[in-house]
């Protein structure tokens, strides 16, 4: 395990790198100036050093960075009055900004469309060109065209749903599918007509906190709520859930596939907590899926072949609640995690489940 600090904080994401391990953290600080830190993870070492610190005026509450091109970023932050969502780009190691951490801004959404408070902002899984915003009252599409941001679409209104909109995801498999979150509710969206074509409503006991794809199986989605659940929807028909993990003991806040294992999922939650699971039963490809939402505790598991869905590990380090949680875009075994303090711990995969992995 390694550790970092970095102030209070709340987001922390993985930043693409041909070799290294590399994560931006963004801080939540009421008076002081905020800061975007960039970090990097020596597993050799078991160390965290700080790249650099990059100022940035407001608290920031989501950090998205384009998985095709590194230079891009895009941050949803507190005025103090409302909340906004701008693109930055991030300079490289040899200009005089990188040492003088300084992002270069490049646009803001246009707060005239957007008048409402922004959530999150989505990047397209095909390409650095389009976007997906999410604020309480609509899901909205842009294209960006060097530092120019035009608004391409609209969905309808949240008013129409009952719930502020508070989050979303983007199908990695189907570039005309989005996921919503508003309340206890699911809605899907077809991106081609930005209209709701399917939902669940009551998808968790309570709020649902966040929602992430299966980054190697189609139509497959796992949803994390405020009732200490994670729950695994087939998005073609999202009746009922098709597995449960009794997660946690309060709000879980963040869900996560492994990119490149995708038997392996990380939560983390308010109960400071973080916890490792293996899906086997909706790893890879195929069709099949459980036939029962049995769920699958802590320390418990589901026997339905490929040694079954199981709670693996939990770590236990942290000691706020831990709102943050995110794999390594270079090394699949690494995790980091950040708590409201401002404490980044990086993690690895416990041994006997890697090799049972690659063996």
């Amino acid at each position: 395990m390694a550790m970092y600090n970095c102030g209070s904080a709340r987001c922390i994401t993985a930043l693409k790198h041909p070799e290294k391990t590399r994560y931006l953290v963004g801080t939540l600080k009421l008076r002081d100036p905020n800061e975007i830190h960039l970090i990097e993870y020596d597993a050799e070492n078991e160390a965290i050093r700080c790249v650099n610190i990059y100022g940035h005026k407001h608290e920031i509450w989501h950090l998205s960075p384009c998985q095709t091109d590194e230079s891009k970023l895009f941050t949803c932050y507190n005025t103090g009055s409302d909340y906004r969502a701008s693109l930055w780009k991030i300079p490289s190691e040899d200009d005089n900004a990188h040492a003088s951490g300084t992002l270069k801004h490049l646009a803001t959404l246009d707060p005239i469309l957007v008048q409402s408070p922004v959530r999150c902002v989505l990047w397209s899984p095909h390409g650095p060109n389009s976007v997906l915003s999410v604020d309480e009252e609509a899901l909205r599409s842009w294209s960006i065209e060097g530092g120019d941001i035009n608004a391409t679409g609209t969905s309808e209104q949240a008013e129409a749903l009952h719930h502020k909109l508070a989050g979303g995801a983007w199908d990695p498999h189907d570039s005309a599918t989005a996921v919503t979150w508003a309340g206890n509710n699911l809605s899907l969206w077809d991106l081609r007509t930005m209209r709701q074509r399917a939902g669940v409503e009551g998808a968790h006991g309570g709020a649902v906190r966040d929602v992430d794809f299966n980054p190697k199986r189609p139509h497959v989605m796992a949803s994390a709520g405020d009732d200490g659940k994670v729950r695994f929807w087939d998005v073609r028909s999202a009746c009922a859930p098709l597995l449960e993990f009794a997660a946690h003991a309060h709000w879980v806040w963040q869900v996560k596939f492994n990119p490149a294992h995708d038997r392996l999922l990380l939560t983390s939650s308010s109960d400071t907590d973080v916890a490792l699971w293996r899906v086997a039963s909706l790893a890879g490809g195929g069709d099949t899926f459980p036939t029962t939402a049995q769920p699958v505790t802590p320390g418990g598991s589901r026997s339905d072949g490929n040694d079954g869905d199981q709670h693996l590990q939990t770590f236990s380090d942290h000691e706020d609640s831990v709102y943050g949680a995110a794999w390594s875009a270079v090394d699949p075994w690494a995790f980091a995690t950040v708590a409201h303090d401002g404490r980044v711990l990086v993690h690895s995969v416990p041994r006997a489940e890697k090799y049972k992995i690659l063996l």
